[in-house]
């Protein structure tokens, strides 16, 4: 299993998975940038009781759909760290930290 799906030519391994609408399955993340604006609202109310900035960590990230629209509506302005790791580690935008 561990070689089907992340040795060479594995499945998640392939330079484009075949994840999302054209693809074998579709996540909610992949699906509609609501879930990243949903994302977004629940971390600023975090950030309101913690009184601070909130980091937000994805691990599993795929192709970085979900963390792209995060990015994307973040309040202006706003400093929040993102941070994503996943086994196949793929390029990311600026502003995304990714962690090996």
């Amino acid at each position: 299993m561990e070689e089907a799906l992340y040795g060479p030519g594995g499945y998640y391994a392939r330079e484009q998975p075949a994840i999302g609408r054209e693809g074998d399955f579709v996540t909610g993340s992949t699906f509609s940038p609501l879930f990243a604006r949903a994302t977004s609202r629940l971390l600023s109310r975090l950030d309101r009781h913690l009184g601070r900035v909130a980091e937000f960590f994805e691990a599993g990230y795929g192709g970085g759909q979900h963390l792209k629209a995060v990015l994307e509506c973040q309040p202006e302005g706003s400093r929040r760290r993102l941070l994503g790791w996943d086994r196949i580690p793929r390029p990311l935008p600026l502003g995304i930290e990714t962690i090996n």
